[in-house]
């Protein structure tokens, strides 16, 4: 459409870049599971491995959107299932060990495994780039609190 953006918009988008920057490197390797979200679970899941992050499994409500499922498969093939349930799965977390674990977060039962949880529940508040900026902000938290400390 060729019209401008205005500024609020292009300074938002300006700090995501930014703060992604910022955090990118330091995201390499990171194996994270992926729990159910308000976010587009295809989308994200991509956007995330495009960062370096390696989804271990990734758990969502439909399996549908084939061209998405392409795209994320240029940088992982990480286990799909439906379940979102952290009781139910438990068994496959102590088998994969994952690092992060992103989605509706049961922090205790997380932190006594050892996987620093992200709970995006607070992104279905917010508009545009927000969520976008809500979740570089927990990511950013987790390399400097468990990554560079250690």
């Amino acid at each position: 459409m060729e019209m401008e953006l205005p500024q609020i918009v292009t300074e938002s988008l300006e700090e995501c870049l930014a703060l992604q920057q910022q955090v990118q490197d330091k995201l390499q390797g990171i194996g994270y599971i992926y729990g159910n979200s308000p976010y587009n679970c295809w989308e994200l899941n991509t956007y995330l491995a495009g960062l370096g992050l390696q989804p271990m499994m990734i758990q969502m409500s439909t399996l549908k959107n084939k061209e998405a499922k392409k795209e994320l498969l240029q940088y992982a093939d990480p286990y799909v299932c439906k379940s979102a349930n952290l009781a139910a799965m438990e068994f496959v977390y102590d088998k994969l060990k994952p690092q992060l674990y992103i989605g509706r977060s049961f922090t205790d039962s997380l932190e006594r495994k050892g996987i620093f949880g992200i709970d995006s529940m607070p992104g279905q508040d917010v508009l545009g780039f927000a969520g976008c900026f809500g979740l570089l902000k927990r990511l950013l938290d987790f390399t400097q609190t468990q990554i560079e400390e250690k």
